[in-house]
């Protein structure tokens, strides 16, 4: 089932970028910061607290993922746009309002965009009992993945403008593709979650009882297949 992986690889894309970006928008900071635990700190703070309070902000998301997957393109964009400007301008790196709207725009706007896009791919995940689990599992081992490239491929060579700008870009493919999943997949309204369905004769895939089951799967009911195939077992394990 296609959906059954694309909401935690979204989650691994989403958890990536955030932290390439985290990553990338501090070490930019630092380089004009005193004191580097301290700023390493707070620029730390900074991040999960908008993470966090995008994720807040965000639920109910009774609304297409579509939306956030946009937001979250355009505070990555702004970004990309705003890190140049740091870098080549020298009175915005001096002016104490100019660190002020580094730390809002290569920081806090990306990651508040990212918490509440979390948000939305949350819900969508909420369907089934472990997709929580599996989305969580995929944003960490993304985020994971994301430090780990932004310290030894991204930052070392790349200005923090081209990194933004490319988690710009990586967002809106694995926005559009998000999409296309969630059309191909047509999930419900969730009007069968906490309900249990039995449906019999089940087959193989593309038969009439399997894309029934698979249905009320997606639209959060508890599903009970029998048949009389040797496979059905396997079947009810996907």
């Amino acid at each position: 089932m296609a959906r059954r992986t694309s909401r935690p690889l979204a989650g691994a894309l989403a958890g990536a970028v955030v932290a390439v970006g985290a990553e990338a928008g501090a070490a930019l900071l630092l380089y004009t910061e005193r004191g580097l635990l301290s700023s390493i700190g707070f620029l730390l703070a900074v991040v999960l607290a908008a993470f966090a309070a995008g994720i807040w902000a965000g639920f109910p998301a009774d609304r297409p993922a579509r939306a956030r997957w946009l937001a979250a393109v355009v505070a990555f964009t702004i970004a990309a746009v705003f890190a140049e400007i740091w870098s080549g301008v020298q009175a915005v790196r001096i002016a104490g309002w100019g660190r002020a709207l580094a730390v809002l725009f290569l920081l806090a706007q990306p990651a508040y965009a990212s918490g509440a896009l979390m948000a939305a791919l949350a819900a969508g995940a909420a369907a089934r009992d472990d997709g929580h689990a599996r989305l969580a599992v995929g944003a960490l081992l993304g985020a994971a993945g994301g430090v780990l490239l932004a310290a030894v491929a991204l930052i070392p060579h790349f200005d923090a403008g081209t990194v933004f700008l490319g988690c710009a870009v990586a967002l809106a493919a694995a926005g559009l593709w998000d999409t296309r999943t969630a059309g191909l997949a047509r999930p419900g309204s969730g009007s069968m979650r906490g309900k249990v369905a039995i449906v019999t004769g089940v087959g193989g895939r593309g038969q009439v009882g399997y894309a029934l089951a698979e249905a009320l799967l997606d639209d959060g009911a508890r599903v009970v297949i029998s048949g009389v195939t040797a496979n059905v077992e396997e079947r009810a394990s996907e």
